[in-house]
This record gives structure tokens, C-alpha cells and sequence, in this order.
């Protein structure tokens, strides 16, 4: 009676291997990590994430990754020379929803998770908001740009889980970009004049002009992101990160307030009063 060799992944040529990765890659997740933010009590000056309890965030390459380390190996290698050829296999994707009534985010869904954080050099947000809804605030900001805000700070700091009880072994991630692209809920209609230029939302002007405006000025990204993007139909906003520009991580008294902390160690996060 013939024999035949076990049959394993590693067995396979090279080229089918290599294949097999990165169509992991390629899979959608639809994965709601965050179902919205809302202020932790009524005294609170801001608001805290309510995770998704049902939420299990496993990318389909994981658990071949932790296979074994001959087979994490050759996708690690396999992730770098894609980093060196474009930032599609190393570009995180997420849905952010401003929250139906904008007083303060909605849903935070992961769409794509390509490879490890470590490895992740760009993250595209697909923001939808309430083309007519007002962002001011009494006396500062709404706390959905602040939820915003938060949300950004907590994946720098912990990764795609945005738990700040699980921040990142390694440290901080770095990014060459953040790109925000802005969608209104209402049509494209709302957003286009005669001429055919875009009438931005009053969310993409607070997100450019308010909030990362003063972000790239202070140079709180400074040492996390090389370059923010933020676009809204035919608008589009660039702002260049100085790498320079040294910033200690604290922000005004006035940004405390209104929820802007930066990093893991306000009260925020420590849950004091």
C-alpha cells in the first residue's frame, strides 16, 4: 500500500503560502469595537467609551500568525517588503459614526486590519455626519469632537482594541498618515453648489480648522503621525507634522476641561472624580 507524507501548510509551495496571507489580509472584519461614547456621570466635563460586549477582534491572519514561528516569520517578511511597495497591506480602516443626535460619538467599526499595530504605518477613517447638525459648543468644544479626539488617542496608544486598560507593549504607534474622510448621512446633494464645489459641513470645519489645526501647532502628534489628512467631497485639508517640534504630551488647562487629555494617565482613565 502507497504512503504519503502528512500533508502541513509548510509543504505548500512558497508562492501559495504567500498568497494565502495576504487574502487574509484582504478580508473585511465588520467588527464594532466601540458601540458609542457617552459621559461617564453628570458631573463628568467627558465622555468614556461603552465597548461592544459581543466585540471579538480577530483579524483572519491571526491565529496563523501564532501558529508557530516559522509560518509568523515569513508573514513578517512578507508584511515589509509590502510596506516598501505601498501602504495598502499596512493601512488600518475604520467607520466612526458622530452619533445620530451629535452630541456624541456613535459606533467605532474596524473594516480592515492588515497586519499587526507594529506594523501599521496609516489609518483611514470613514466619518459619517449630520451634514446640518451644529458643532459649537457652550463655551468650548461638543463633546463628539472630543470623543473624536479620544478615539484617535486611544488607538495610538492601545491599538485597534481602544481599551485603555490594554495599552501597547511596544509603545505608541507612528503613522506616516491619518486620513479622515468626512460623509454626510444625508446625500451628496446637500454638500454640492452650482459651480460644483464642495459646501463643507460644520464637522469638517471644526476637524480642520478647531481641532487638528491646533494639534499639528502644539505638536502633541509630533513622534505618532507624519501627516493628517482630512477630506470632505472635493475639500481636502493636509497638514505636515514638524518631527521637531517637541511637545511633553500636556495640553491647556482650558483642553483638559474640555476633554482633550492626552495619553493614558488623566482622570479620564483612572476613574477618579
Amino acid at each position: 500500500m502507497a504512503t504519503y507524507p502528512a500533508a502541513s501548510f509548510l509543504g505548500i509551495p512558497r508562492e501559495l503560502r504567500l498568497q494565502i496571507y495576504e487574502e487574509l489580509q484582504e478580508q473585511d472584519l465588520e467588527c464594532k469595537v466601540l458601540e458609542r461614547w457617552s459621559s461617564g456621570s453628570m458631573f463628568a466635563s467627558y465622555s468614556l467609551p461603552i465597548r461592544n460586549p459581543e466585540s471579538r477582534l480577530l483579524p483572519p491572519w491571526l491565529s496563523l500568525l501564532l501558529s508557530c514561528r516559522a509560518v509568523a516569520a515569513e508573514m513578517r517578511s512578507l508584511i515589509r517588503d509590502q510596506a516598501q511597495r505601498d501602504d495598502k497591506h499596512v493601512t488600518y480602516v475604520m467607520d466612526a459614526d458622530s452619533g445620530p443626535d451629535g452630541d456624541d460619538m456613535g459606533h467605532v467599526i474596524w473594516q480592515r486590519i492588515p497586519c499587526a499595530p507594529i506594523d501599521a504605518k496609516a489609518l483611514v477613517v470613514n466619518c459619517y455626519v449630520d451634514p446640518q447638525k451644529s458643532f459649537a459648543g457652550d463655551g468650548g468644544f461638543p463633546s463628539v469632537v472630543s470623543s473624536m479626539y479620544q478615539t484617535l488617542n486611544l488607538f495610538l496608544q492601545c491599538g485597534p482594541g481602544l481599551n485603555p486598560d490594554k495599552p501597547l507593549r511596544e509603545g505608541h504607534l507612528r503613522l506616516r498618515e491619518l486620513v479622515i474622510h468626512m460623509h454626510q448621512r444625508m446625500g451628496t446633494d446637500y454638500y454640492t453648489r452650482p459651480d460644483g464645489s464642495t459646501q463643507c459641513s460644520n464637522a469638517y470645519r471644526v476637524l480642520r480648522g478647531n481641532l487638528f489645526r491646533i494639534l499639528c501647532r502644539t505638536g502633541i502628534l509630533s513622534g505618532y503621525i507624519e501627516q493628517v489628512r482630512i477630506t470632505e467631497g472635493s475639500a481636502e485639508a493636509i497638514f505636515v507634522i514638524d518631527p521637531d517640534l517637541v511637545h511633553d504630551g500636556n495640553v491647556s488647562d482650558l483642553w483638559k476641561r474640555c476633554g482633550f487629555e492626552w495619553g493614558l494617565g488623566g482622570p479620564r482613565w483612572s476613574g477618579e472624580a
